[in-house]
């Protein structure tokens, strides 16, 4: 395996298939760290600032992931997508089970996002995340992260997410989609704008799963709105590889009764009355204070994965990642007093001289390692006074 760690690129300014008018005139996919990433790559621990601008997928640090994990990374970079989409921390990110490649799954785990993402050209096969862009679920998890991204279409034309601008499904899984995450973004515009997922394109009898996640998104939208998704449709197959989505209703219709939204919420007062898609029960509705409030969060692990504050993340839950504990200080030095023994205690003392081979010059020789004698005495509780004494009664 590939492993690229402990990497920060720091003001990056990074564009392809972009001319010098701004227009789009070759496809690219261009991330600060990496354009293309695949199979059995770890990236962990690494971070962008800065701007990236791709033609066809974009991402604050990769482009585009295939059967490889991202871990423990960062972006504070600001995003443009043109043709696909653009994430703030990667374009586009998917597994496989390929005959000849085997099965490689992408994960992306305890990451964030706190940049910007924007639409760069009007088209509606664009996706915008806070997180990915567009993620293809069939063999990819996402779990521990969250994004506090501004997202910004300004043509109204593109789907936007919170956490991902589209997600597709055509298999059966086993393991929860989208575990442990959450949205803190500011959302602008939309054809249609969800909390954590801007369109679902899903294949009829295939769960589609989201536990434990939560928004607190504010969404400003004329479009369809969804406290956690806003637009959920079936697709047509879509081309292996690099073949371009293919957004709009297939057959069968739409199976919502197969998303599956365990435990999760969206603050309610941040988002528009006006809901127009074919998402209005998915996800709990609460209010800001409700939001803000442990027992809100039925079955949340608040020992492992979960923290809550009113200090911390404006009040909202937080992962206890974000906030390591600092070590304990050790307890300060102490130097050992010895103790105070009571007078009596000497009677009958005598000093062990009875040890040394004493000549003439005895006398002469104790008061010559007087010093030393005195500290021995001293810790022992006597005062110099009787050891004088002492030495006077030899």
């Amino acid at each position: 395996n590939a492993v690229i760690k402990n990497l920060d690129l720091i003001d990056v300014d990074v564009s392809g298939g972009i001319d010098e008018d701004g227009n789009a005139v070759y496809s690219s996919v261009v991330g600060a760290l990496a354009g293309l990433v695949v199979r059995n790559t770890d990236i962990i621990n690494c971070s962008s600032t800065g701007n990236v601008t791709g033609s066809i997928l974009a991402g604050g640090l990769v482009g585009e992931v295939v059967g490889s994990n991202i871990s423990d990374c960062r972006s504070s970079a600001s995003v443009t997508g043109s043709y696909w989409g653009a994430g703030g921390l990667i374009g586009r990110a998917y597994g496989y089970d390929s005959p000849n490649w085997g099965n490689d799954y992408c994960y992306v785990s305890n990451c964030y996002c706190t940049g910007s993402v924007m639409s760069y050209i009007d088209r509606e096969e664009v996706f915008l995340g806070g997180l990915v862009g567009w993620i293809e679920m069939d063999y990819a998890r996402v779990f521990n992260c969250y994004s506090a991204s501004t997202l910004l279409d300004r043509y109204d034309s593109v789907y936007v997410g919170g956490l991902f601008g589209a997600a597709s499904l055509e298999r059966e899984t086993e393991e929860y989609n989208v575990l442990n995450c959450y949205s803190i973004c500011d959302i602008s515009g939309g054809v249609a704008s969800g909390g954590l997922i801007g369109i679902l394109m899903k294949k009829a009898g295939f769960t589609f799963t989201i536990c434990n996640c939560y928004s607190a998104s504010s969404i400003s939208s004329m479009g369809a709105v969804g406290g956690l998704i806003s637009f959920i449709i079936g697709y047509g197959e879509p081309e292996i590889g690099y073949g371009e989505p293919e957004i709009g209703y297939g057959e069968p219709e739409p199976d919502l009764e197969n998303v599956v939204i365990i435990s999760s919420y969206y603050d309610s007062d941040k988002v528009p009355e006006y809901e127009g898609g074919l998402h209005i029960d998915k996800g709990t509705p609460k209010t800001t204070a409700e939001m803000k409030t442990q027992s809100t969060y039925t079955d949340w692990d608040f020992d492992t994965v979960w923290g809550i504050d009113p200090a911390k993340n404006d009040g909202y839950p937080y992962l206890l990642w974000q906030y390591p504990e600092e070590p304990e200080e050790p307890e300060p030095f102490q130097p050992w007093t010895p103790p105070k023994l009571e007078p009596s205690w000497w009677e009958g003392f005598k000093l062990p001289f009875n040890i040394l081979e004493l000549d003439d010059d005895a006398p002469i020789a104790i008061q010559r390692n007087f010093k030393e004698i005195e500290h021995f005495i001293n810790i022992l509780g006597r005062t110099s006074g009787e050891i004088k004494d002492s030495i006077g009664q030899l």
